[in-house]
């Protein structure tokens, strides 16, 4: 268990255990001139399956307030894309 600080009344806003009651989940900070230099945050990490790698892989960057890219272009997201994930509906 990492301890963040902060509250409601914080940028942080956060308690200081790792059972959060409020705050947000995902944060963004967008570039509007360059779009692929856009930055965010996300706690529980890039997937909701437990059994994935990827599943709350983003949390210790999360309490140390990192942030990681969120790239917009299909040029700059097929040069770094680990996996391709086709959803269909059948």
């Amino acid at each position: 268990i990492k301890p963040r600080g902060g509250n409601q009344h914080t940028p942080g806003s956060t308690g200081s255990s790792d059972g959060q009651l409020y705050g947000a989940t995902f944060k963004i900070i967008v570039d509007v001139n360059d779009w692929d230099n856009t930055v965010g945050t996300n706690p529980p990490g890039q997937s909701g399956n437990p059994e994935s790698t990827y599943y709350k892989n983003l949390y210790d960057q999360w309490v140390d307030d990192q942030y990681f890219h969120v790239y917009f272009s299909k040029a700059k997201i097929d040069s770094v894309g680990q996996e391709h994930i086709l959803l269909s509906p059948n």
